[in-house]
């Protein structure tokens, strides 16, 4: 089982995953959502909301744009990062379950390093 988190406006994935105050928690198994869970997260501090992140423990996050240090920190803590997605988050999904998006590498503000 793994567990995926995906920054919310409204029913879109929201541009910037370090200003985002609510997030989708899902439990993913053999493709299909076996559990799903709305967080909010109320902060001024960015660097207090990675740190929540990095505490629910996510293996996957999809997401918008971010910043450098979040990447950064996120990663640190073994946390895959898919970026620079938009859209719906059904749309997301479906394309996540399908192996349209996946993770891919390093990037540094949307390009691949290697």
């Amino acid at each position: 089982m793994e567990t995926l988190i995906i920054p919310l406006f409204g029913s879109r994935i929201s541009p910037r995953l370090d200003y985002a105050e609510h997030f989708q928690l899902l439990s993913i198994e053999n493709r299909k959502i076996v559990k799903q869970e709305s967080i909010k997260i109320i902060t001024n501090n960015r660097l207090e909301r990675i740190n929540r992140i990095i505490r629910m423990k996510p293996d996957i996050i999809i997401c918008n744009g971010l910043t450098e240090r979040c990447y950064i920190e996120l990663t640190k803590s073994n946390i895959k990062i898919i970026p620079w997605i938009q859209g719906e988050i059904e749309e997301a999904l479906q394309n996540y379950f399908t192996g349209y998006i996946h993770e891919s590498g390093q990037y540094k503000f949307g390009n691949k390093l290697n």
